[in-house]
Order: structure tokens, then sequence, then C-alpha cells
């Protein structure tokens, strides 16, 4: 996927660009993907994230992200695991980290947890 956006106006001059790709095979599906924008803000992006299914009821997925807007540069990075129980029930545990340059911008998180759909 390529994507292409401009925008022109007395005040402003912007310009976005991205392009995306992703590969499914029987080992998982691989993503990557890049952005970049220029006028008032200027930044990019680049991305990466891979899913797979670890038996039929289970999955991985792990994701991890770039980003850079004029002084600062931020990363998140994501790793998810869930398995299906059956009868509409799944459980799942997911670890989030987004770090950066600026003072007190890493934050992490961990959850676990289960869903039911009637």
């Amino acid at each position: 996927t390529v994507a292409y956006v401009t925008h022109d106006s007395a005040n402003t001059n912007d310009t976005e660009s991205a392009i995306a790709a992703t590969y499914a095979s029987d080992m998982g599906t691989v993503s990557v993907g890049y952005g970049s924008s220029t006028g008032a803000t200027k930044g990019n992006e680049t991305s990466v994230a891979y899913s797979m299914s670890l038996d039929a009821d289970t999955s991985l997925s792990i994701g991890y992200g770039t980003y850079n807007t004029g002084a600062n540069d931020t990363t998140h990075t994501e790793l998810a695991l869930s398995r299906s129980l059956g009868g509409g029930a799944s459980i799942f545990a997911e670890y989030i980290n987004k770090g950066g340059d600026t003072t007190g911008s890493e934050t992490s998180s961990f959850a676990v947890g289960a869903t039911v759909s009637f």
C-alpha cells in the first residue's frame, strides 16, 4: 500500500507519504511500514509487526515502531499472547513498552485477562 497526501494553504504546506507491505505464509504474517511528513510538523515513523498461530487455539504477536517528530524520538514495543478456551472464552497476556528521549517518557504496562463472548 502506498499513500501520498499534500495540503497547501497560505499558512501551511504539508506533505505526507507512507508505504506498507504485508507478507503472509504458513509460518506467520509480517507487516512493515514507513511514513514521512514534511511541513509544519516534520517527522517519520517506521514499524514492523509479526503474528503467528502457535497451535489451533493460541496466537502470538510482536510489534515494534520508532517515531521521530522534530526533536523527539519515541519507540513502541508490543507483545501479545492469547489462547481460546472454547465456548466463547479466551485468556490473554499483553506487554507494552513506550520509550523516548524526553524525561519521564518511558512507560510499560502488563495485562493479563480473560474475555467471554455470548
